[in-house]
């Protein structure tokens, strides 16, 4: 492309992009544009020319991010911030994927009362969706309603976790992610709706209900994967407490353990508030936590737990731990421990705890599991 087609080029974009900024912006753009010499022979007015349309550009980076066009993006593409809510904001298995996630960023910028959020990137690996914004670091997310995240028009999410972190002065970007107990085709449409944020402004913090909705297409990470499934499940039980090994899969992205659960009444989370107890009375809060280990012993760093319950007692649970990179790993060991912490009831619904919890590995429980990579 010669120096006349790339300058008409950049001219276009920037009538093009006129209906989607705001007003402040929109008037900025207006006199510079008006002033635009047309292009001459002469090297003084080509110098002039270009000048100007940096400077305009340069005012679109920094007071709307959220409003660059496609065109514009390719004019971009060495800025940092796009691309890069997942390196920023994401999990340690988010970050460790570095390049695997180069293709998912999408650059949708919805604009409602005001307020711009822009969907950077997605991303399913058949353990979880992930999904990346950018916004303005004085926007909030607040009650994002599991139903409003969709795939192809259902609801496949009973919850998610939110991570944020600033990406550059006066730019966040936060990280959803949920995990999905349920086979998703290889492509599909996701759906997002954004309801309710939390503005602030000198201080003075504001909750504002708008309607940011965001479809995008999603393709499953397939390279790099591997997944054993095993059935019949393999089964351990020690005092109560039976693990039914269903599934191991390794992607890019995550390590995923899926198993059935079954465990005594007084290792369940509520059992405790179902207990009667005076203020100020101490007892002892008992609950299982799972970490899982490479072949040469080194813990994998754990993601999230994730769990539904049948109506016959059993919990379905997919654990989720960091990927394993590159290391030639032929099995991995899933471990049981037991935390015991001692804790005090200091109201009607609350207990604190008041001492150190105590860690006891399960060993009778432990599962070597294959794993041929």
């Amino acid at each position: 492309m010669n120096d006349p087609e790339r300058d008409q080029l950049i001219r276009q974009a920037l009538v093009d992009e006129m209906h989607a900024l705001p007003s402040i912006i929109r008037e900025k753009m207006d006199d510079t544009y008006e002033n635009l010499p047309n292009r001459r022979s002469v090297r003084r007015n080509r110098l002039v020319l270009q000048t100007a349309v940096l400077l305009v550009t340069l005012i679109i980076c920094i007071l709307s991010l959220g409003f660059i066009s496609p065109v514009m993006a390719n004019y971009l593409s060495n800025l940092p911030i796009i691309g890069s809510a997942f390196q920023s904001a994401g999990d340690i298995g988010l970050k460790q994927a570095g390049e695997e996630l180069a293709s998912t960023s999408t650059r949708q910028t919805i604009t409602d009362k005001g307020v711009s959020i822009t969907l950077d990137q997605v991303v399913y690996d058949g353990s979880r969706i992930s999904i990346g914004f950018l916004h303005d670091s004085k926007v909030k997310f607040l009650d994002i309603d599991p139903r409003n995240i969709q795939i192809s028009g259902s609801s496949v999410s009973s919850g998610y976790g939110l991570r944020n972190s600033e990406v550059a002065p006066g730019i966040t970007a936060t990280v959803l992610t949920t995990t999905v107990d349920q086979v998703l085709p290889n492509q599909f449409s996701l759906e997002i709706q954004i309801k309710h944020i939390q503005t602030w402004e000198n201080d003075v913090k504001k909750d504002l209900k708008g309607d940011w909705s965001f479809k995008a297409s999603v393709v499953k990470v397939l390279d790099g994967v591997i997944e054993k499934t095993f059935n019949p499940p393999l089964v351990k039980n020690l005092e109560g407490i039976k693990i039914s090994l269903t599934e191991v899969a390794a992607t890019p992205l995550t390590t995923r353990v899926s198993f059935d659960l079954v465990r005594p009444n007084d290792m369940e989370p509520e059992h405790i508030f179902a207990e009667k107890r005076s203020e100020g009375e101490t007892t002892v809060q008992r609950e299982l936590k799972f970490k899982l280990f490479d072949q040469q012993g080194k813990e994998i760093s754990p993601l999230s737990v994730h769990g539904s319950a049948s109506g016959d007692g059993i919990e379905h649970k997919i654990a989720l731990f960091a990927p394993l990179g590159e290391t030639q790993i032929q099995y991995l060991i899933l471990r049981t421990y037991v935390i015991t912490t001692p804790v005090k009831k200091s109201d009607s619904n609350a207990y604190v705890s008041v001492g150190q919890p105590a860690e006891k590995h399960l060993s009778d429980l432990d599962f070597v599991i294959p794993l041929i990579r």
